[in-house]
């Protein structure tokens, strides 16, 4: 086997879910951008491979919207916490919005990390390339080629971005092939019993 790029096994590693938009995320204290990459962190809630019910589909001459929710769990230590999570997802043109509310159904408070995971496919890895930026509301990745994003959230949060890439086989050997980038919004929050947390994340192109 002819590898172009050194050290490229030590690159591999095996997402236990697919990359995509508005992936709901509650990660274990400490996890950091390296680890979520790798996928290999503490997820502590069951919202990403679990169903949500549909609430609510609507559609307008423009725009379509659908709301969905899901009654799940959240593990704390060696305590069940019941969360809900229901999200409103509209299209229209070539933008979408998500307006969240996460609640907690227990009986005190709790300190959470909820992350939304967002999948999107850039010209190039260097568009959006891989960083962490703390208190911000709006992070803007400029493409020549496939045209501009702008992503904004209401509620300031840290932003976690890193590109996805997949090992190929070229006639040169193996090597690692661009196949898109995730943005992760991570907002750390103290809910009280029955408290809630709202925000609404958007995309703009």
């Amino acid at each position: 086997l002819v590898a172009r790029e050194p050290n490229l096994h030590k690159r591999i590693v095996y997402d236990w879910h697919g990359r995509n938009c508005l992936l709901d995320h509650f990660l274990r204290p400490g996890t950091t951008l390296n680890d979520f990459a790798r996928a290999q962190y503490g997820e502590q809630g069951d919202f990403v491979l679990e169903s949500y019910k549909e609430q609510e589909c609507r559609a307008h001459d423009a725009s379509a919207s659908v709301t969905l929710r899901r009654n799940g769990s959240v593990w704390c230590a060696d305590r069940r916490v019941p969360v809900t999570v229901q999200k409103k997802v509209t299209l229209s043109g070539g933008a979408w919005k998500a307006e969240y509310a996460v609640r907690n159904n227990s009986d005190r408070a709790e300190k959470l990390l909820f992350g939304v995971e967002t999948a999107f496919l850039f010209s190039s890895p260097t568009v959006c390339g891989t960083f962490e930026k703390h208190n911000v509301k709006e992070i803007e990745f400029v493409d020549s080629w496939y045209g501009d994003l702008k992503l904004s959230c209401d509620r300031a949060c840290t932003v976690w971005g890193f590109p996805l890439e997949t090992v190929s086989q070229s006639e040169g050997g193996f090597e690692m092939t661009y196949q898109g980038s995730v943005a992760l919004f991570l907002h750390e929050i103290d809910l009280l019993p029955a408290g809630e947390l709202r925000f609404t994340l958007k995309a703009d192109v």
